[in-house]
């Protein structure tokens, strides 16, 4: 009949359900949605495919006697195909009533819904991400806000002395001192944030001529001790390590970053040890401490955009957020790794590995 001729060419799934819960009269859509023959499909339960609770929760909405309206439930399901692969599915139950009400049989209606489900999933993940992403710009745009203001206070409040006041020429060298540092942290805060910006865009070539990390480490150690009269910072340098191709402005912004952290995060002082070795056809270079530790939950993302972690209990931590995310840039256009192991309580390890050429093997 014309009908049928409609059911069988129909674009969605259709078959016609028992009181019972089992197939019958499955058009070729629905075979292909469960991957069946036509014919194993009939007489076959509903539950073979669908969960059960699904079933349960969509029959159960039909009353015994109605003569006044034709219901129809729809449910979304993680069905399976008769080779036991998962997809989703949109199906729903009409009732067919009988003249005195009673219900004389169901007609089903399915509709595989896995690119759509999928792209549902993506979508709402992706919004997520972004809403995330948002919070996080909007919180650093509000820390490095903050520290602009207050470098600049400094600067205009030390200035204002300078201009209105008569002092001692020590008292001027002091007072220029502490400007000087607020135009650095200034400095320091916008080449951050154009660095990691110019990175992301491929926008920064590095350059790589052969170097011994051991001197960039020797280098970057005598100064960190500078800046630190509470901790002691230690080497454990493997010798005759082989050289690396490297960038060493780069490589030394790696170094000074990861070392401003260790004794930043290690507020009650400590040895912070640098060891250098040569393991798994790379160059690795370790900076340990014995500071505040990190979360396990936060690690994964210590390395992103704008992401810091703060102990509420150590006082405010100073910076953009940006350093790691900027360290980790600056090892993988090396071609090598960077990670962290940590125990809160008792330091943090971070470790960078940079690729031996093969020349120097």
């Amino acid at each position: 009949t014309t009908l049928n001729q409609v059911i069988d060419h129909a674009p969605e799934g259709v078959a016609t359900i028992t009181l019972g819960r089992r197939l019958t009269n499955p058009n070729p859509r629905l075979a292909s949605i469960l991957g069946a023959p036509s014919q194993s499909l009939v007489g076959a339960p509903l539950h073979q495919f669908i969960p059960g609770d699904d079933v349960e929760r969509v029959f159960g909405g039909f009353g015994p006697v109605d003569v006044t309206a034709t219901e129809t439930f729809t449910a979304d399901s993680q069905a399976r195909r008769a080779d036991g692969s998962e997809f989703w599915l949109r199906w729903s139950a009409t009732a067919i009533r009988k003249l005195d009400g009673a219900i004389d049989y169901f007609m089903g209606m399915f509709e595989d819904i896995t690119a759509k489900h999928e792209a549902e999933e993506a979508a709402g993940a992706t919004l997520a991400q972004l809403e995330k992403l948002n919070r996080l710009k909007s919180e650093f745009v509000s820390s490095v806000s903050h520290e602009f203001r207050t470098a600049l206070v400094g600067i205009q409040g030390f200035s204002e002395m300078l201009r209105d006041t008569e002092l001692e020429s020590g008292e001027v060298h002091e007072i220029a001192s502490d400007i000087n540092n607020d135009a650095l942290r200034l400095n320091r805060l916008i080449t951050e944030m154009l660095d990691l910006d110019r990175m992301e865009a491929g926008r920064i070539r590095l350059d790589l001529k052969p170097l011994h990390i051991n001197d960039l480490v020797r280098e970057a150690v005598e100064r960190a001790r500078v800046t630190t009269t509470k901790h002691s910072v230690a080497t454990d340098l493997q010798p005759n390590l082989p050289m690396v191709m490297g960038d060493s402005d780069r490589l030394t912004q790696v170094l000074t970053n990861l070392l401003s952290n260790a004794i930043k995060y290690s507020p009650d002082g400590g040895e912070i040890l640098v060891r250098t070795r040569c393991a798994n056809l790379a160059v690795e270079t370790d900076v340990a401490d014995h500071g505040l530790g990190i979360p396990p939950e936060f690690i994964s993302r210590l390395f992103g955009r704008y992401e810091r972690f703060e102990d509420k209990n150590a006082g405010k931590i100073i910076g953009t957020g940006l350093g790691l995310a900027i360290t980790r840039q600056i090892v993988e256009m090396h071609g090598g790794k960077i990670a962290v192991e940590s125990v809160v309580g008792s330091g943090s390890e971070f470790k960078f590995s940079l690729p031996i050429p093969v020349s120097s093997m």
